[in-house]
C-alpha cells in the first residue's frame, strides 16, 4: 500500500485505510494523497493487519474504516481502539446506509459514518472535520433517546460475553472461570443494563452488531 503524503498543520497526517477491496483501497489512497500532500498514506486489508499496524503505530492520526471485513465487522476495531484507549479519530466508510448500522457506529464510539457512493471530495471533506476534532454524521441521524454509548465492559464481563457467544450455558460459563453460579448471573445482568437489552438473544445480537464480539 501507499506510504507517501507528511501534517495536520504544519506536518500532514498519518492515515489508515482498512478496507478489503484493494481497487477502492488504492483509489481512496489517490484522493487523499491528491488533497492532503505530503501525508503517510497505509493500507489494511482485514482487522488483524490493522490492529497490528495501530500497536506500532499508536500515533497514527484517524483511521478510515469499512464496515464489513473478512475477519469480522469494523466495529470491533473501534471497539479495540476503545479499550486500547487509542486517541485516535475513526470514520466509518460503508457502502451500507442502514439507520441501525449508523446508530451501532455512533454508539460504539465512531467519530463520522460516510457512504462510499460520496465523491471524493465529500469524503476528503468529512476526513478534514474528523481531524479538527468534530464528527460526521448523515444529517437525517440521531442517537434514539435513551441509546447512551456503549460502555467500556470490563474485562470479566468481556470474558463472560465471549463466551455467551459460543452458546455456553451458564453452568460451564462458571466451570471455565471458576466463578459461582451467582456471580456470573450478575456479570450476565450487568451486560444486560450495559447494552441496553433484555435476553440473551438481544445480548448477542448487539455484542456482534457492535464489534463487542466476533462470529
Amino acid at each position: 500500500m501507499t506510504q507517501a503524503l507528511t501534517s495536520l498543520s504544519e506536518r500532514a497526517p498519518s492515515i489508515l485505510l482498512v478496507d478489503d477491496h484493494p481497487l477502492f483501497l488504492e483509489g481512496l489512497s489517490l484522493v487523499i494523497e491528491r488533497h492532503f500532500p505530503g501525508a503517510r498514506v497505509y493500507g489494511a486489508y482485514d482487522l488483524n493487519q490493522a490492529k497490528s499496524f495501530l500497536a506500532a503505530q499508536p500515533d497514527t492520526d484517524i483511521v478510515l474504516l469499512d464496515l464489513s471485513l473478512p475477519d469480522g465487522r469494523g466495529l470491533s476495531l473501534v471497539n479495540h481502539m476503545r479499550q486500547q484507549q487509542y486517541a485516535i479519530p475513526c470514520l466509518l466508510l460503508s457502502a451500507s446506509d442502514d439507520t441501525a448500522d449508523i446508530e451501532l457506529a455512533m454508539r460504539s464510539g465512531a467519530d463520522g459514518f460516510i457512504s462510499k457512493a460520496s465523491g471524493g471530495e465529500h469524503i476528503v471533506a468529512a476526513v478534514k472535520r474528523v481531524l479538527q476534532g468534530k464528527e460526521v454524521w448523515p444529517e437525517h441521524i440521531t442517537l434514539a433517546q435513551g441509546s447512551d454509548p456503549l460502555p467500556n465492559l470490563s474485562p470479566r464481563q468481556q470474558q463472560v460475553l465471549e463466551l455467551l457467544a459460543e452458546g455456553l450455558p451458564n453452568k460451564e460459563i462458571c466451570r471455565q472461570l471458576s466463578l459461582s453460579d451467582h456471580t456470573v448471573k450478575t456479570h450476565i445482568k450487568a451486560l444486560y443494563q450495559n447494552l441496553g437489552v433484555h435476553n440473551r438473544t438481544e445480548c448477542l445480537k448487539v455484542a456482534i452488531q457492535s464489534g463487542l464480539v466476533q462470529t
